[in-house]
């Protein structure tokens, strides 16, 4: 009689653990009435997402579903927002809500650092990112002109080889070496000739783990992201594991060699002559409240601190201005018309203002703004950005319950044509300030909305500006006989091209 009521039980608790795990996580949006495509066990969505891609799965979600729909990462739900007046009170007004991300477990961070302020939630954030706004001041990232202008002399010299040997080549590469040699230099205080061949075991540790992102895409999005989603129980196994292979040891590197030149730096007398992002967190301090206040009687960051925030930096901001540089390259090589009119403005202006620098022709050269804008509208960094509901709340009649993630689809919003005419053209024309008056803001936003919107935005678009003033002085881009069109992409961190991008690279006369 024991025996068959353990027997019972135990039926009961495995009949329900199976409810709680395979059944119910799958019910949540049609409690709600949300439409969407049928999970998998498991898996949820993830695997069409992951064969079909990330633009064409938005795309598909948008036509079969329409403005308000819902799919499973894993168990995990998100719901994807289309109309504009949602996510605007998603992003802006109703930010409080909304304010975190939702963790994908940080596989690579050894327990003792900080995670860095893309994946810090709540108070946590809200301190770091006011500690770190003054970093990312227009007076701050004028200080760092020099770091990146030293770099755009090595890619200049690059280019100079592309151009003679006349032969295509492929820019993402050159670019990349270009970014990672000017975010070592800002975000951690080395100065390395990368493009130059030199490499230490902060390059070679960084090449490393993006390239491990890069081969890693395919498997982590449709099968290990979602499995850590369902069973969070394996984080501390995959992150033993993984704190064991290459990858992982290259992390540890990084972080290493960030506190051994931060504990150099503290100690150095020559502080006052440093002018680059480690030591704007080094001399930056919070008060009680969690405000920067002045170095007398404030509280400095720690070193742990400081290598989080410079790595997640670093992370973020690799090869996001790597991909726009390259797609602005390759954008300018299929449309000759719109590069000899950038370049005759350039130009005009180095003319006009003989005592201007790089930083001041950044700002002013009004056709390189439009430009790179629009290449971030046709190849945004992150084609799409998830807020997590912190509370059950509703929206305009929508009701986003506790523990749902909002998916903003900023790939499928740059190119909806209700915004945009012939939206898969590229016609720099479009961010005039007459054109953008047109438009509602939210169907542009490259660099996310709101309070949490990319904090080196300003840096970014100032690196990649710098870049392209000092290259399109001297060179043109050309379309050769490899040059992939249209552009294969993938979708991973970024969204990158999933075969680099050929062009050519010739001397102008």
């Amino acid at each position: 009689m024991l025996a068959a009521s353990v027997c019972g039980i135990t039926l009961l608790l495995l009949l329900y653990w199976i409810y709680k795990v395979f059944w119910a996580p799958f019910q949540v949006f049609k409690r709600l009435g949300i439409k969407g495509p049928k999970p998998e066990l498991i898996l949820g969505n993830s695997r069409l997402r992951q064969k079909i891609g990330l633009i064409k799965f938005l795309s598909l979600l948008y036509n079969d579903y329409g403005p308000i729909s819902g799919f499973y990462f894993g168990i995990a739900p998100q719901l994807v927002i289309f109309d504009l007046d949602i996510l605007k009170q998603v992003l802006v007004k109703e930010f409080d809500s909304f304010m975190d991300r939702p963790i994908f477990p940080d596989l690579l961070r050894r327990k003792r650092l900080p995670r860095g302020l893309l994946l810090t939630r709540g108070e946590a954030w809200k301190t770091s990112r006011r500690t770190l706004t003054p970093t990312f001041s227009a007076a701050k990232m004028k200080m760092m002109v020099p770091l990146i202008e030293n770099s755009a002399q090595g890619l200049l010299k690059r280019m100079g080889e592309i151009a003679e040997s006349g032969q295509s080549a492929d820019v993402f590469k050159v670019f990349g070496s270009f970014t990672m040699e000017t975010i070592i230099a800002t975000a951690f205080g080395r100065v390395i000739d990368i493009q130059g061949g030199e490499n230490d075991e902060l390059t070679n540790a960084a090449d490393l783990i993006f390239r491990g992102t890069a081969e890693g895409n395919k498997t982590s999005a449709a099968y290990v992201l979602p499995l850590i989603n369902n069973f969070p129980w394996l984080v501390p196994v995959l992150r033993f594991l993984i704190s064991r292979s290459k990858r992982g040891l290259a992390m540890e590197t990084l972080q290493d060699t960030a506190l051994s030149l931060i504990n150099e730096r503290r100690k150095s007398s020559l502080q006052g002559n440093y002018k680059d992002m480690l030591q704007l967190m080094i001399d930056a301090t919070v008060d009680e409240e969690g405000e920067q206040s002045c170095p007398v009687g404030g509280k400095k960051l720690t070193n742990e601190q400081i290598v989080g925030l410079c790595t997640g930096f670093f992370l973020a901001g690799y090869e996001t201005t790597a991909n726009t540089l390259s797609y602005t390259a390759y954008l300018l090589a299929l449309h000759p018309e719109v590069q000899e009119k950038l370049q005759r403005d350039i130009d005009s202006y180095m003319e006009d203002n003989p005592d201007a620098g790089l930083y001041e022709a950044s700002q002013e050269i009004t056709y390189l703004d439009l430009v790179v804008q629009e290449s971030l509208r046709l190849y945004p960094p992150a084609p799409m950005i998830l807020r997590l509901c912190n509370k059950t709340i509703t929206i305009n009649d929508l009701t986003i319950p506790k523990g749902v993630s909002v998916a903003v689809p900023i790939a499928h919003l740059h190119k909806d044509p209700q915004y945009w005419e012939e939206p898969d053209k590229f016609i720099p024309e479009r961010f005039t300030s007459e054109e953008k008056a047109k438009r509602p803001q939210l169907c542009y936003m490259p660099f996310g909305h709101g309070p949490r919107n990319c904090i080196g935005m300003r840096f970014a678009m100032l690196e990649a500006k710098l870049a392209l003033i000092e290259v399109l002085r001297k060179f043109s881009f050309v379309r050769a006989p490899d040059t992939e069109v249209p552009l294969e992409t993938v979708v991973g961190i970024t969204m990158a091209p999933k075969n680099g991008v050929f062009v050519k690279v010739i001397p102008r006369d």
